[in-house]
């Protein structure tokens, strides 16, 4: 897992025109799945949370099964005070705060 420093993800999200923000949500999904083999694919979260958008509801369950995947990395490595999901699902209606709240919580699986 990287280690990524989460208050730069908005101010790289706003100076490329929200792109890091889609690109940030794939890394993190492939990187869960190839370090802790979850069962998810990175590409349709992906499509979820763009295309999806037409549908109203995939781009909320993408974000929702990714802070549970979240949550699960932390009880792997044995985290006690996990990722609180329903504060995190809350803070990714923002579409800023949300992932800084998530790359926090992932750092501390690292």
């Amino acid at each position: 897992m990287k280690h990524r420093h989460p208050w730069l993800i908005p101010v790289w999200t706003v100076l490329t025109a929200s792109i890091y923000w889609f690109y940030w949500h794939w890394r993190v999904n492939r990187e869960l799945r190839d370090e802790f083999a979850m069962p998810v694919g990175p590409f349709l979260s992906l499509l979820a949370v763009t295309v999806g958008w037409g549908l109203v509801f995939p781009p909320f369950l993408a974000w929702w099964r990714l802070l549970g995947r979240i949550e699960e990395a932390q009880r792997r490595r044995g985290i006690e005070n996990r990722i609180v999901k329903p504060v995190g699902f809350l803070l990714f209606l923002t579409l800023l705060l949300g992932p800084v709240y998530a790359q926090a919580e992932l750092n501390r699986v690292r």
